[in-house]
C-alpha cells in the first residue's frame, strides 16, 4: 500500500474509532495520519496543502470540543476525498473494513 493508501486507511480507522467511542484507537490512528501527512505534504501543490490545513484545523477544533462525530465526519468525508483527489486515486478508502 502506498503512502496515500496508508494515510486514507489511518484516517478511516480514526473516524471509525471516534464513531464507536474507541478514542484511544482513534488517537493512535490520528498519530499515524499526522506522521504520514508530514511525509506527503511536501510533494503536494500549495493549493492542496492550504485546503488540507483548513480541514485539519477543523478536525483539531472538533477534538478540542470533544465533538468526535464531527471529527470523524471531517476525516472521512473531507480529508480522505481531498487526498484522493490530489493524488488521482478513486473514491474508495483503500483497505477500509467499512463499505
Amino acid at each position: 500500500m502506498n503512502t496515500i493508501g496508508k494515510l486514507t486507511y489511518a484516517a478511516t480507522e480514526a473516524a471509525h474509532g471516534y464513531r464507536t467511542g474507541a478514542e484511544a484507537q482513534a488517537s493512535e490512528s490520528m498519530i499515524q495520519v499526522i506522521d504520514l501527512l508530514a511525509e506527503t505534504l511536501p510533494s503536494m501543490p500549495e493549493k492542496t496543502i492550504i485546503q488540507l490545513n483548513q480541514v485539519l484545523s477543523e478536525i483539531f477544533s472538533a477534538q478540542q470540543r470533544s465533538d468526535f462525530i464531527w471529527a470523524a465526519d471531517m476525516l472521512e468525508y473531507e480529508l480522505c476525498p481531498r487526498l484522493q483527489k490530489a493524488t488521482g486515486l478513486g473514491q474508495k478508502h483503500p483497505g477500509s473494513k467499512r463499505p
